[in-house]
């Protein structure tokens, strides 16, 4: 045959054809390809080649060119053999060859002389990515991707060494990964090609490179397979690891596991540690311990392959259900794939763990492994009836009965299959040691329960399942299909109706009324008004609208919610601590201290306090006995639904008592079709029959109206849902049914309608005292503790889990309490006929157990699965005893700290909730210690007086589960493996508290509260860096370091925050004992994380010298707290863009020197702006601050000023709904001064349409401005503050607290404050606020440590 010699299209067509054989390739052609092998086309190179790519067209190849010390010509075609032999997926494709010589004229001795130039070449396909070692060095490797580089270098190996090849220095370098991330084996250099039979071969020569080479091979052993298996282990544990070296089994499953959801964790991790102790067995010193061969490594890899297909397919299973919601039941969905819920229990985890033992194996062999296929088997069938009887509208009592029973079977099932799984890791655990130790007895672990007795266990377990099976099939089967479906709603509602239980219709007549009468100055005695009607009637509401109108008009002011059974101490606490603001009541104050206390601050003031839904008389005359007489024309307003304690309220002047009725027809109709349909659009015409009678049976009850207006948004347009309410209403009411049978009827009929993970949800609301304020950052975090949300893949559990706090809230189930400007509800309450009516069914289907420990309890209690222990009455409160435990997932605790259970044996304990408040009989501290041993732990929180300390144990890695840690009390100690928990997504400490070092290798962290700058060493502080997964970060600091220290803490928090890409949040405030100290540090920054959504800079320590440029990159900037020495005008430049800012505080310490002018269409998205600076001077443009809410203004009055146009433009602020006004006294400033500024600024604001007669204007000594010129020299910070404080003639601890009250926006809950000397002149923000709220405070308890504070109507309700 007549030889072709291969040119470029040749190649070309070789690159596509995947069958094609490697050819003899012309020089002459790869010096074409590589430009004559160009230095702009070289790609790599090594001590023995040089690599070039080689462009053919569109396509490309890799061309190695081997230097002349490469190897003899044998060796090379010995290489050559072995790549021709190979053709496999995780192997480089080898395209040709090229073996080259020619003659060439060369000077030899002063001769010209013929010499023979040797050129060695081989061509391959080009692999774009790189090499291996490049990726292992990536911090974001995926384990997906890890995995599939694992299984295909396994998969390579085993197809050379069936070939009768061994690699011989296998390395990452030596492993490139295409477009997809396949590895490719290549560089056979130094590789071994076998006969048929040929099994070893002797070498002297070290074939290798140290880290990767087989021990025997350094020792002149013979070469086997066993040493490319030793160079796979080493590899794999690098892949793992991220580095050449041994750890520890549990470092590397700690490593990966904060890189996983909660959902995938358990099954990603088992294949990480599958895949280690791989490495660790092929890195065994000896070649007879490590694996057989190559495929041995393959099949247990492909092991991995089974549990991946399962979690896919049931995380696909999943997707499918959240599309098929709309239109699907549970039935549909089926147990397998549900999270745990009341009416399931856990059958869906447990049928899932039940899968995981039979893939995962544990090393199940014979008779065990039989009985857990049974048994799956068995609880599969059973599930399938569960779910059924589950949707049935009215079960009976049987069924009941029934359904109860399969729940508690499953719970102890679940609970067996813990604890064995926590024997097996312990035991793997301690056999990865590299050391041994005696035998050592420790009682409170769980035994190690012997593989026989397992099997025997399980076949126990079994019996009472096949039990149930039969009794459905005896009296159950069958019902189902004769009994009414429950008829499920899924939809999405908009988020418009978030504000729903606020929406105030058909009562304007009775607010002007209310708000005439709390204004007349006429009466200036203390007067009592109370609003009464019937429950849902709107009271609360319209209480909640009374006081924003009125709330500005008085010295102090509180707003607190009482309930059936209210606790004195607590009720009296609240309002203490809203009128104090600077100091909050201790535990040890008795309720008269309280009462005391309260009188005496009130004496001489004008104030308004609020109390909401009031049940006793009792309860009344000792609050009331608390307010003082006097001729302030202070206010009193109750809200009840029993006209003799209203009557009580009001001293029987009946005409202080507004009756509330239920809206008419019109209003009505008005507030369920503009919360179903919109303001903008009407009801269709073939719904109107329909609405009407809706609209009819809802009797005017609003509470009723929205919760039927929550169910009909969810799909507004299908007839058939508004048919089934008409339907059901009807058959429910009749024409002569009561306003609380209607508002019953109408509860029940929206309970029904919520999907099975709702209920649960809205169930689980029961673990609280009624009455108290819930705050939606612990509630998400305790639903995901429990598993109850059902997340799918590539959605984030903690957004699923706000998305069901949300249809709750829209669906009126739960009632906001505190809503920030963007509209997201951050607290909640529950209406008490909600509470009644979810208690009835959690009590039925026994998913919480609620207790109050102030009376007496009977029953034993044996099966309680979760827990709420609350109090009535402190005097007859104790300690509850009697109860059986064990079995408990859940315990909220609420109340006295002497009554709480003793915290021992809950080995199940998933949620652990402990608020103490009220006399804690004088007990200093309390013990945690034995937390340890709750291995299931997830969530954790704490809080208590300041008084007591709570000791936690000197160890805790042991709670590999624990997801969040929230403790606000005084901490005798953090331990310092609280870095090695592997989940830990949320950890909230006091801001004395010291966390240990090496905090950033809690890489799993997503929020982080009060770490304290102070005292925390730098080399913590740039660890903080570490934490890639960081989104929220609330920093604190004090002054007991240097000032030295603080600086340098700073500069490497500058450096940190950098390198923190996910960080949504950053809030740096003052401690306790925060003081003056100035830097300019943060000035330094050029840059932040771009999706920053929050930034609140507060001083002393972080004052900027002029707005930051980069503050103008943050496009998703919404809530910006910063302070500057001066403001230009150009600097507002800088932020008038940014879309999506909403909340705005800017503080300025000079003086401006010209008026700022806000130009139009500036911070189109802005609700709320608090501007503070000692002089002011604004001007704003027409279009400017189009969607402005709030305005809030802080300067001082100046000797002689004159006020022209120093607040010009407010009319144009066609939003405005709220002016908050604060004017000092500056150096010299006389009483004639202040008046002055004061008449010039109500002038101003009565330009605004809106405040025709406005006159709010709050008084307070001083706000904070720096008086010398910007060219002097300053002084330090603290010596101009002492000054301030000679020219006022102030005393330390005289009124300067009055300062904090600037620019605070309240809520109508107990509040407080941090008393520190900063707070008397830059007044607290709404960073304060948020930090409370999201690290999950009880702000809804009075009794709090001096280090947090509280802020009244913080949030635009």
């Amino acid at each position: 045959m007549e030889y072709k010699v291969c040119t470029r299209s040749d190649l070309e067509k070789m690159l596509v054809d995947e069958t094609a054989e490697p050819r003899d390739l012309p020089l002459s052609l790869l010096k074409d390809i590589t430009n004559d092998f160009s230095d702009d086309l070289k790609i790599g190179s090594g001590r023995f080649s040089v690599v070039y790519k080689g462009i053919l067209g569109d396509k490309s190849v890799a061309v190695k060119k081997l230097s002349n010390a490469y190897m003899h010509e044998r060796e090379f075609h010995q290489e050559v053999e072995c790549l021709m032999r190979v053709k496999h997926k995780n192997i480089v494709r080898f395209l040709g060859y090229c073996a080259d010589t020619q003659g060439t004229m060369a000077s030899y001795n002063g001769k010209l002389v013929m010499e023979e130039v040797h050129q060695s070449l081989l061509c391959f396909e080009y692999i774009p990515n790189g090499s291996l070692d490049k990726y292992i060095t990536d911090a974001y490797r995926e384990w997906r991707t890890c995995y599939k580089i694992i299984k295909g270098i396994s998969e390579g190996l085993q197809f050379l060494h069936e070939n009768h090849i061994i690699r011989l220095d296998l390395k990452p370098a030596n492993i490139l990964l295409d477009d997809s991330m396949v590895p490719k084996i290549t560089d056979f250099r130094l590789s071994r090609c076998f006969h048929e039979n040929q099994r070893q071969d002797i070498t002297k020569t070290t074939l290798g490179t140290m880290g990767y080479l087989a021990p025997e091979l350094l020792e002149g052993d013979a070469i086997t397979c066993s040493a490319d298996l030793y160079s796979l282990g080493a590899i794999i544990t690098e892949i793992l690891t991220g580095q050449k070296g041994y750890q520890a089994t549990e470092e590397v499953l700690e490593s990966w596991s904060d890189r996983m959801e909660r959902s995938q964790r358990d099954t990603l991790l088992e294949q990480i540690r599958v895949c280690y102790e791989i490495a660790l067995e092929c890195r065994d010193f000896s070649p007879k311990k490590r694996p057989a061969s190559g495929r041995d490594i393959v099949d247990r890899v492909r092991e991995m392959e089974g549990i991946q297909a399962e979690m896919g397919s049931s995380l696909a299973v999943m997707s499918a259900m959240d599309d098929a919601l709309v239109n699907s039941s549970l039935a549909d969905i089926g147990a397998m794939n549900a999270p745990v819920s009341s009416s399931l229990g856990v059958m869906g985890p447990l049928l899932r763990k039940l899968d995981s033992l039979l893939l995962l194996g544990c090393r199940l062999r014979g008779p065990l492994k039989d009985r857990v296929v049974l048994l799956r088997e068995d609880l599969e069938e059973i599930s399938v009836a569960l779910v059924e009887q589950s949707m049935v509208d009215s079960p009976n009592e049987m069924a009941k009965y029934w359904m109860n029973e399969v729940r508690e079977l499953c719970y102890d099932i679940e609970d067996f299959i813990d604890d064995m799984m926590l024997t097996h890791a312990d035991a793997k655990m301690r056999s990865v040691q590299s050391f041994k130790v005696g035998r050592v007895k420790i009682p409170w672990l769980p035994k190690k329960v012997r593989p026989c007795t397992r099997a025997a266990k399980f076949a126990e377990l079994r019996a009472p399942v096949r039990e149930a099976i039969e009794r459905h099939g005896r009296y159950l089967d069958g019902f189902t299909s004769s009994s009414r479906s429950l008829f499920t709603v899924y939809g999405h509602i908009p988020l418009m109706y978030a504000e729903a239980a606020n929406y105030l219709v058909g009562v304007n007549d009775a607010n002007t009324k209310l708000v005439k009468w709390l204004t007349n100055e006429k009466e200036q005695q203390l007067k009592m008004v109370a609003i009464t009607g019937h429950s849902g009637v709107g009271k609360t509401a319209l209480a909640k609208q009374l006081y924003r109108e009125v709330e500005e008009q008085f010295d102090c002011r509180a707003f607190v919610r009482a309930s059936r059974k209210p606790d004195m101490r607590r009720l009296l606490g609240g309002i203490l601590s809203q009128v104090q603001q600077h100091q909050c009541p201790t535990n040890s104050y008795t309720v008269q201290n309280l009462i005391d206390k309260l009188t005496e601050h009130l004496q001489n003031k004008r104030y308004v306090i609020v109390i909401d839904d009031l049940w006793e008389t009792t309860s009344w005359d000792i609050v009331a006995s608390a307010f003082p007489e006097g001729n302030n024309c202070s206010r009193i307003i109750t809200t009840t639904e029993i006209e003799g304690v209203a009557l009580e309220c009001c001293d029987y002047q009946s005409d202080n008592i507004l009756k509330m009725k239920p809206l008419g027809g019109e209003d009505s109709g008005k507030l369920l079709l503009n919360l179903v349909f919109g303001p903008e659009r009407l009801c269709p015409e073939q719904l109107k029959g329909a609405s009407d009678i809706i609209i009819a049976k809802c009797a005017g009850l609003p509470l009723a109206t929205i919760c039927v207006s929550g169910l009909l948004a969810t799909q507004p347009d299908n007839p058939k849902l508004w048919l089934h309410v008409q339907e059901f209403l009807c058959s429910n009411l009749s024409t002569n049914s009561t306003l609380e049978e209607t508002l019953h009827e109408t509860l029940k009929l929206s309970y029904n309608s919520l999907p099975h993970y709702l209920k649960t949800c809205l169930m689980y609301l029961c673990l609280y005292p009624e009455g108290c304020t819930i705050w939606k950052f612990d509630l998400i975090k305790q639903w995901i503790a429990e598993d109850f949300i059902c997340a799918i893949e590539g959605t984030d559990t903690a957004e699923v889990a706000d998305s069901y706090f949300e249809e709750l809230v829209n669906r009126g189930m739960i009632q906001p309490v505190d809503i920030n400007y963007s509209g997201e509800v951050l607290s909640c309450t529950l209406h008490h006929v909600v509470l009644d009516l979810i208690t009835l069914e959690s009590t039925e289907e026994r998913f919480i157990t609620a207790l109050d420990y102030s009376q007496t309890i009977r029953g034993h209690y044996s099966k309680v699965r979760r827990l709420s222990l609350h109090f009535s009455n402190p005097r007859y409160a104790k300690k509850p005893t009697g109860l059986t435990l064990s079995k408990v997932r859940s315990i909220g605790f609420f109340g006295i700290l002497k009554c709480a259970p003793t915290i021992v044996g809950f080995k199940h304990l998933r949620v652990l909730i402990l608020e103490f408040w009220g006399d804690q009989w004088g007990i200093m501290s309390f013990d945690l210690t034995r937390i340890c041993r709750f291995f299931q732990l997830r969530y954790l929180k704490i809080s208590c007086d300041a008084s007591v300390e709570v000791e936690l144990p000197t160890q805790m890695r042991m709670l590999r589960y624990l997801e969040t840690l929230i403790i606000d009390a005084a901490v005798s100690a953090v331990p310092s493996d609280i870095i090695h928990l592997p989940g830990l997504l949320h950890l909230s400490l006091g801001d004395k508290t010291d966390l240990p070092d090496e905090v950033g290798r809690i890489r799993s962290l997503r929020v982080l509260h009060c770490f304290n700058l102070s005292s925390n060493s730098e080399d913590n502080v740039l660890s903080l860096g570490d934490l890639l997964n960081l989104q929220d970060l609330n920093l604190t600091y004090c002054t007991e370091e240097s000032d030295d220290h603080l600086k340098r803490n700073l500069a490497a928090l500058a450096s940190s925050l950098g390198k923190l890409v996910n960080l949504k949040s950053i809030t740096l405030a003052p401690g306790a004992s925060g003081t003056a100290i100035y830097h300019d540090v943060w000035s330094s920054v050029s840059s932040l994380p771009f999706f920053l959504q929050r930034l609140e800079l507060l001083p002393p320590i972080c004052i900027f010298s002029r707005l930051p440029q980069c503050l103008g990159q943050l496009r998703k900037l919404c809530i910006l707290t910063v302070v500057v020495s001066e403001l230009l005008m150009e600097d507002m430049d800088i932020l008038t863009g940014l879309p999506a800012l909403t909340v705005f505080s800017l503080y300025v310490r000079q003086p401006t020197l010209e008026s700022i002018i806000f130009k139009k269409r500036a911070f189109l998205g802005l609700k709320c702006f608090k501007y503070t600076c000692g002089v002011l001077s604004l001007t704003f443009q027409e279009e400017a601050f189009p969607n402005l809410q709030r305005l809030e203004l802080s300067f001082n009055a100046h000797r002689g000023e004159q006020y022209y146009d120093f607040l010009s433009g407010i009319g144009y602020l066609l939003n405005l709904k709220e002016i908050a006004g604060t004017i000092g006294a500056a150096k010299d400033a006389e009483e004639s001064d202040r008046r002055v500024a004061e008449s010039a600024f109500t002038d101003a604001i009565r330009k605004h349409p809106r405040f025709p007669s406005y006159n709010h204007v709050k008084r307070v000594d001083w706000v904070h401005e720096e008086y010398q010129l910007r060219t002097q020299a300053k002084d330090s910070s603290r010596e101009k503050y002492e000054t301030l404080e000679k020219q006022h003639g102030r005393k330390e601890g005289d009124s300067l607290h009055e300062q904090t009250r600037i620019l605070l926006k309240e809520t109508g809950e107990e509040t407080k404050q941090c008393t520190n000397s900063w707070s008397s002149y830059f007044p607290a923000t709404e960073s304060i606020i948020f930090d409370q709220m999201k690290s999950g405070i009880p702000i809804h308890f009075p009794f709090r440590s001096e280090s947090y504070f509280l802020l009244e109507k913080h949030i635009h309700l």
